[in-house]
């Protein structure tokens, strides 16, 4: 992830309309959009996905025997190493997904309600759109399904997030670019 990040993100002027001149609804909508999208970027490079990072130094080994061991714990201790994997998946997978939800409202217009994940991932038309379904089901499974959530899925997750996290946020620069807003510290 250490191409995407930046030491610093700052956030660039936002357009304005001329002194005097009050702002629409939609237009203070879209700067809204634009402010959120920035933040959610800048917290997702410099916070979700190196807290992610740092959860998985932590263990001796990562790999998927240590995950699963620590996973299947049967004291707070022994689970805590994959708790604390798993919590951070989840912060940068939701992260992710604020990002995109946000980026989706720029690209085919703000609504107060986001539509369903898999139909931002199909509208941005991203690259790995299909890598983040799996991924994003994945995380509701942990969710929502913690009892049934499988060791190793959520071990490949963590691993895929990385990767496709990278990929997707360069489609998401892209887009916000096309409509005229400029993500700092993702290349």
């Amino acid at each position: 992830m250490g191409d995407a990040c930046a030491d610093s993100v700052s956030t660039p002027p936002q357009s304005q309309p001329p002194a005097g001149t009050p702002p629409t609804e939609e237009g203070a909508d879209r700067a809204k959009l634009e402010q959120k999208i920035l933040s959610q970027a800048h917290l997702l490079l410099t916070r979700q996905i190196p807290d992610l990072a740092y959860a998985k130094q932590q263990f001796p080994t990562y790999d998927r025997a240590s995950f699963q061991r620590s996973f299947d714990g049967s004291t707070p201790a022994e689970r805590d190493l994959a708790n604390r994997a798993m919590a951070a998946f989840d912060d940068a997978m939701n992260a992710l997904n604020e990002v995109l939800r946000n980026a989706y409202g720029l690209v085919h217009g703000y609504r107060r309600t986001g539509p369903a994940m898999p139909v931002v991932y199909e509208g941005l038309k991203l690259t790995h759109a299909a890598e983040l379904l799996w991924i994003n089901d994945t995380r509701n499974d942990l969710t929502h399904d913690y009892p049934v959530a499988e060791a190793t899925r959520i071990f490949d997750a963590i691993a895929e997030l990385h990767h496709v996290s990278v990929k997707t946020l360069r489609d998401v620069r892209d887009f916000a670019a096309e409509q005229g807003l400029v993500i700092p510290g993702i290349s």
